[in-house]
């Protein structure tokens, strides 16, 4: 049986999804309601952090985590989370203040996760991997651009969201169709 490329064998096209809906969501947030909008950006992810840390701590100590992998890092994880999410919730306006340079930085590694996939496609000749390569491009530049202009508002930054939200959804549906590709042709090799 062929393997995956490996950009697709570790990735749920659905998380790419939900990833381009959460940015739509945040991003016309942004947009909409301005900077009231970043305080409580700032204390939904701080909190979603904290949780997440805590639970992981708490799987860390009970060793449920462990069934997972023979490799528990729970407690790193959890405490990171945890420390990260109180800051954001302790600290909004310093997180606020550097907002842009988190979300470039976000986006370009979204951006180069997005080529691996459009690198991949193009490797299978599948015909659409032209368009994911097109949008991963166009995404590296949004994160750089976001990175990079210090004065970025929150409604531009808004709009980069956006656009990288919808760059995510098509990446989502090409790769979708790429897997129904790679599965067509496995079953004519094996069949």
């Amino acid at each position: 049986m062929a393997k995956k490329p490996f950009g697709l064998q570790s990735f749920d096209k659905r998380s790419l999804l939900m990833l381009g809906i959460l940015a739509l969501v945040v991003g016309l947030c942004m947009i909409i309601f301005n900077t009231a909008a970043m305080h409580v950006i700032c204390y939904s992810i701080g909190g979603l952090l904290l949780l997440y840390g805590a639970v992981d701590i708490l799987r860390f100590f009970t060793g449920s985590g462990q069934r997972d992998s023979d490799y528990r890092s729970g407690l790193v994880d959890g405490a990171l989370a945890a420390g990260i999410g109180l800051f954001f919730v302790l600290r909004p306006q310093e997180v606020t203040d550097t907002f842009g340079v988190i979300m470039g930085i976000s986006l370009l590694i979204d951006g180069l996760f997005k080529l691996q996939f459009a690198v991949d496609m193009l490797r299978a000749h599948f015909r659409y991997g032209r368009v994911v390569l097109i949008l991963a491009l166009a995404a590296i530049v949004l994160g750089i651009v976001t990175f990079s202009v210090r004065s970025m508002t929150v409604v531009w930054i808004g709009i980069m969201l956006l656009l990288d939200g919808v760059f995510d959804i098509v990446c989502a549906y090409f790769l979708r169709q790429f897997d129904k590709t790679l599965q067509t042709a496995r079953a004519k090799v094996n069949g």
